[in-house]
């Protein structure tokens, strides 16, 4: 097993702040949200690489106001009188 090290880095107040809203909304600590980033840009193959794109963006897609309509892609009724 692989000891961890400490690594320093400066980051502004906003990204800070930002990191720890992340690290709540899932549920994990900021420094393994850091540890996850990392490995995506190392390339590494870990838990950070095998999330979906939603699980990548959720902190930003739960922002969007939803329709509360869950089959807007795909139910036709929808589409009725679309492109006409």
């Amino acid at each position: 097993m692989d000891m961890n090290e400490t690594l320093s880095i400066k980051v502004t107040q906003e990204q800070k702040l930002r990191l720890k809203q992340i690290a709540t909304d899932r549920k994990k600590k900021p420094s393994a949200l850091i540890r996850e980033a990392l490995d995506l840009v190392l390339g590494e193959n870990t838990s950070a690489g095998k999330l979906s794109l939603y699980e990548l963006s959720k902190d930003i897609l739960e922002k969007v106001e939803a329709s509360g309509m869950s089959d807007l892609s795909t139910n036709k009724k929808h589409f009725e009188g679309f492109g006409r």
